[in-house]
């Protein structure tokens, strides 16, 4: 109860608080932000390393949903690394510049295919199956990938003096345990710059609806109104990511939409505000 009367007390006197004053829990700011715009003006009352660090604590969230659970998840499901290469994986040999199979492997998943074959000298163009949007040819001599209507060839004779098979594979799992993880930390960047990226392209949209109603907000404030109406989509399309709810398409389509919603709401809210001489300019 002294919580909300709290949150309305932000909100009623929103012009009389001292910039920057607010303080609230990162779990605080990331329920708030799913609870309407009428809760964004008091984001503005926060304390700008606040604001940095639920950035960084967004990312933290949306990787661990779209990129970590998905990874331990088939993990587990396989059995472990181990059991997956012994049960799975057919022997195998890459020894002077020449990779040998035991029979053929297959793989299909959406729209994605991977066939070995290494009784198959070499895999050109012409056995690129166009329909696939990824696909990997592997035979004794080359691996052929085809992406995006692009064609690149790798031929093994450049690894001629690698060897490699089966059991080195299997005695490397826990580097390859390690470059999972370094897989995620890689993401974790790549999501900041993606997150980062939206919540800019947001603000400076907004710019054009701050100018026309004169609502006087600084770029500052559209930044932070931006980063948590972008929450909403971030986390959506994460869980959906590790779920796989509904389509990628109709989740970022749906998601863009209502972030849009909830942005140029809460901008409406905070800069009739500021007009009416109750901002915190």
């Amino acid at each position: 109860m002294e919580e909300n009367q709290n949150q309305q007390n932000s909100f009623n006197n929103y012009g009389k608080m001292t910039v920057n004053t607010l303080r609230m829990p990162l779990w605080r700011q990331l329920i708030n932000s799913f609870c309407g715009a009428r809760k964004y003006p008091q984001f503005l009352q926060l304390p700008g390393g606040s604001v940095v660090l639920y950035f960084f604590f967004l990312v933290f969230i949306v990787t661990i949903f779209s990129v970590v659970v998905p990874n331990v998840g088939y993990t587990i499901g396989v059995g472990g690394l181990t059991h997956y290469i012994t049960e799975t994986i057919p022997d195998f040999e890459l020894k002077n510049g020449k990779l040998a199979v035991d029979g053929t492997m297959e793989y299909e998943s959406g729209s994605v295919k991977l066939y070995v074959n290494t009784e198959e000298t070499e895999y050109t163009k012409e056995d690129i199956d166009e329909n696939a949007y990824v696909q990997i040819l592997v035979s004794s001599s080359n691996l052929l990938l085809y992406s995006n209507g692009m064609v690149n060839s790798y031929s093994f004779s450049d690894f001629s003096g690698v060897s490699w098979d089966k059991k080195q594979l299997l005695q490397s799992v826990p580097l390859l345990y390690v470059l999972m993880v370094l897989y995620w930390v890689i993401s974790y960047l790549g999501k900041i710059l993606y997150i980062l990226s939206t919540v800019l392209l947001l603000a400076v949209v907004g710019m054009f609806s701050n100018s026309m109603y004169q609502f006087g907000m600084s770029f500052k404030q559209l930044f932070i109104l931006a980063l948590y109406a972008t929450t909403i989509i971030s986390i959506l399309e994460s869980i959906n990511t590790a779920l796989a709810l509904v389509s990628s398409t109709i989740a970022g389509m749906v998601g863009m939409i209502w972030t849009a919603f909830v942005f140029f709401a809460a901008l409406a809210i905070c800069g009739s505000l500021n007009r009416a001489g109750k901002g915190v300019n």
